[in-house]
Order: structure tokens, then C-alpha cells, then sequence
């Protein structure tokens, strides 16, 4: 199941441009799906600061993070059931993807 943004609600919206940025971007993810209710609403100034307080200052996408919250539940029942795949295009390296499956108990790769 592909994860990555145009395919998911839980595409990352911390957009990796360079390798540098990429570490700061997941970290930046990781932190927006922990505070859950904080950012549901489709607020790009509480996204932006995530990213900033986990030193992402690259370009962010829109986030929904009710939706989010939503299609996290939805693999958290598939993966209670069947083995659940998610894919990024970022896999082997440190993506998003890797927290979507630590939370849903999936495995990442692609």
C-alpha cells in the first residue's frame, strides 16, 4: 500500500528536496503524527512549526491531519488481520513510511 503524498493522507508534507533535508523531514513527520489532535485541522502555520522545531525549513504541503488520523486507523485494522506493505519511492533511506509502520505495526519497504 503506497504511503507517499498523491497516493495517501499520509504522504509526508515536509518536502525532501535534498538529501540533507531528509532527516529533519522524518523527524519533522514523526512529531506531527505523535501530537495527533493539535494539528488536525488543516493549519500550515502549526505544520511549518513542527517542521522548524525538528529543524525543517524546506517547503511544506498541505496537511489534514483528521484524515490522517483516519487512514492510520484503517491500516491499524488491516494489519490487525493480514500482513500489511507500505511503499514510499524513498525506501531503502529513512522515510516516513517507517513511522506510518511502526505505529500500525506494518512493514516498510518497496
Amino acid at each position: 500500500m503506497r504511503v507517499d503524498h498523491g497516493h495517501s493522507d499520509l504522504g509526508n508534507p515536509y518536502m525532501v528536496r535534498r538529501e540533507e533535508e531528509r532527516e529533519a523531514s522524518c523527524d519533522a513527520y514523526e512529531e506531527l503524527l505523535l501530537l495527533g489532535p493539535l494539528v488536525a485541522a488543516r493549519d500550515p502555520g502549526r505544520v511549518r512549526d513542527v517542521g522548524r522545531m525538528n529543524g525543517f525549513f524546506g517547503e511544506v504541503r498541505e496537511w489534514d491531519g483528521e484524515a490522517a488520523r483516519k487512514e492510520l486507523g484503517r491500516l491499524t485494522d488491516i494489519a490487525a488481520t493480514q500482513p500489511l506493505r507500505l511503499d514510499c519511492h524513498c525506501h531503502p533511506r529513512r522515510c516516513h513510511a517507517y513511522t506510518v509502520a511502526m505505529i500500525v505495526g506494518g512493514k516498510w519497504n518497496l
